[in-house]
């Protein structure tokens, strides 16, 4: 007869009170060969092929030593074994990394390496353990795990391994970047407060083929790529994309379309944008324009322009006026753009605008009102958003250790973006509301 395995599997040769003893395996321990022992405090009595509420007989069974209570042996269940089910007083356990070690004839750190999916396995040997850890309905026990986090985290910091971040702009390029600097101070503190070290390889500076970063990595132990990507800089060579492929990687920022679509952390652009609009509404404007660039809004879908865009749509009383989409040195087509539409606000994600309305004779914030996107220390004095790009580099850093937890690599099935919110700088370029209706 057919009979499948059960959550839980366990057996006493001869009861609890002789030479084995059992352990918990479901609702009741099972027992074979012999009878358990009657007493007062014990009910037994014979099954057949199948248990009560029908669920089947194992087809394992596990032998206990009475006195360490560790499982001693398997052998698979024959047909002609007598099963019992023994209810009695006896502590019942679960299942643990010794009873599964057991099973599958390997060491606890072996079982436990599978479990977390760790590489050092052999592929066919975790899933062989895996699906043994389910046949047994062994779990993790999240509240000892979240305490073994306390515990960790009470200690003395040390490096349990390592990750990499790989640049593909050259240092001079990101010193030049603030952003760029607060992904990577981001990502590396929070790396660090999960006790792994961080080293850093500038790839457009010193260039590695494949085969020979592959070979760094594995010999400093790397255990999950962060990957900042800038907008509209050279991207990596489809070889190292093949390569990033082998490990947990998350990405931050921007990723180069050719990249595969590994799971990034960025900016909310859409929130930040829509933020910017109730801004400039809240102030009583009503002509409200934004200028972005053509290098980076592509990248993001482009959800800054759409939050505009929406915006302008949102009320009867806004007069709706076209994006001014333009590269780096746009200041002409911005001052035609200007004159034609008249906006009494400008959003935008381009520093230069700012120079530009200058050139206009149109005094921020006096005549036009001025919202940024992205502020940083030498804008102080600028309305807009602050992009808390430090937490996209740590949020960056989460999701990398958390796959690194684990035991994924390579890229997802389902891509996973976080996204950060902006936060509101008051700044001093958006005029209030009393001197908006008095220009109109």
């Amino acid at each position: 007869m057919g009979w499948s395995l059960v959550d839980w599997i366990g057996v006493g040769e001869t009861g609890p009170t002789d030479t084995h003893r059992a352990a918990k395996l479901g609702p009741h321990s099972i027992y074979a060969d012999s009878p358990p022992p009657r007493g007062p405090t014990e009910r037994s009595r014979m099954w057949g092929p199948t248990l009560r509420g029908g669920a089947p007989p194992p087809s394992v069974l596990v032998l206990y030593d009475k006195v360490t209570r560790r499982p001693q042996q398997t052998r698979p269940a024959q047909e002609e074994d007598t099963i019992w089910e023994h209810n009695s007083l006896l502590p019942l356990s679960r299942p643990t990394l010794q009873t599964i070690a057991v099973l599958a004839g390997c060491s606890r750190q072996t079982v436990s390496l599978a479990l977390r999916n760790d590489r050092q396995i052999p592929a066919t040997t975790r899933q062989r353990i895996q699906q043994i850890a389910r046949d047994v309905g062994h779990a993790p026990d999240a509240r000892l795990n979240a305490l073994m986090a306390h515990v960790r985290s009470r200690e003395p910091a040390k490096f349990r391994a390592t990750l990499a971040m790989l640049h593909a702009v050259p240092r001079a390029r990101a010193a030049a970047v603030p952003w760029y600097q607060e992904w990577r101070s981001g990502g590396t503190a929070r790396a660090h407060e999960a006790d792994y070290g961080i080293d850093d390889f500038w790839l457009a500076d010193e260039p590695q083929t494949a085969t020979t970063l592959q070979r760094i990595l594995r010999a400093r132990g790397i255990l999950g790529l962060l990957l900042p990507c800038l907008a509209n800089e050279p991207p990596l060579a489809p070889a190292l994309y093949r390569l990033l492929a082998r490990y947990p990687c998350a990405t931050v920022g921007y990723p180069d379309p050719l990249l595969p679509p590994f799971s990034v952390a960025t900016n909310d652009r859409y929130a930040s944008g829509a933020a910017l609009f109730a801004r400039a509404i809240a102030a009583g404007c009503r002509r409200i324009g934004a200028v972005v660039s053509s290098a980076t809004e592509p990248l993001s879908d482009p959800r800054f322009s759409s939050a505009i865009l929406t915006g302008s749509r949102g009320s009867r009383d806004l007069v709706a006026l076209p994006t001014l989409m333009c590269p780096s040195d746009c200041h002409r087509d911005f001052g035609h753009w200007m004159l034609r539409h008249r906006p009494d606000c400008v959003i935008t994600s381009v520093p230069a605008v700012w120079d530009w309305l200058a050139l206009l004779g149109a005094p921020v914030p006096a005549k036009v009102s001025f919202l940024f996107w992205r502020l940083h220390g030498p804008h102080s004095e600028w309305s807009g958003v602050r992009q808390n790009d430090h937490e996209i580099g740590a949020a960056a850093g989460d999701v990398l250790t958390g796959q690194i937890a684990r035991g994924e690599h390579g890229v997802p099935p389902v891509q996973v973006r976080v996204m950060i919110e902006s936060s509101s700088i008051e700044g001093r370029t958006l005029r209030p509301p009393r001197l908006v209706r008095r220009a109109q």
